[in-house]
């Protein structure tokens, strides 16, 4: 699995949540040569721990290694901080993930472009976003 995680190491960047990283993931192990339904899942859910709180609405990946259903989710952290837990998760049924496997078709290449384009922090230099939103 180590090529499927140096794919999902590379797309951790990626200016986006839980659901377009998981489009981007999709599409990259597909292209790999990786097949859904037999070297990984695409899940659809909640994430809960005890110690950091909860993701109501979150979308992760499973890899199949050596007949185990591995979670792999680097969004946590972005919901939850940076002490949750981060790519490598755990056994599915044992991590806090709960939800069902879900179809995720992969994405035309403009659109995988568009979505790996970093955010601009400022439109205008010096400016920040804030400043353009109406005085209340």
């Amino acid at each position: 699995m180590r090529k499927a995680e140096q794919i999902l190491e590379a797309l951790d960047s990626a200016p986006v949540e839980c659901d377009g990283l998981l489009q981007l993931s999709v599409g990259a192990l597909t292209e790999a040569g990786y097949v859904a339904g037999k070297d990984f899942d695409s899940y659809c859910g909640q994430y809960h721990c005890d110690q950091h709180g909860s993701i109501p609405h979150h979308y992760w990946l499973v890899l199949y290694e050596a007949g185990d259903a591995i979670v792999w989710d680097y969004r946590i952290r972005y919901w939850l901080g940076n002490e949750a837990s981060h790519g490598r998760i755990g056994k599915l049924g044992e991590t806090g993930h709960v939800g069902q496997k879900i179809h995720v078709p992969t994405i035309p290449g403009w659109l995988v472009d568009i979505l790996k384009t970093p955010i601009p922090t400022a439109a205008v230099p010096g400016e920040t976003r804030g400043d353009r939103l109406p005085a209340h």
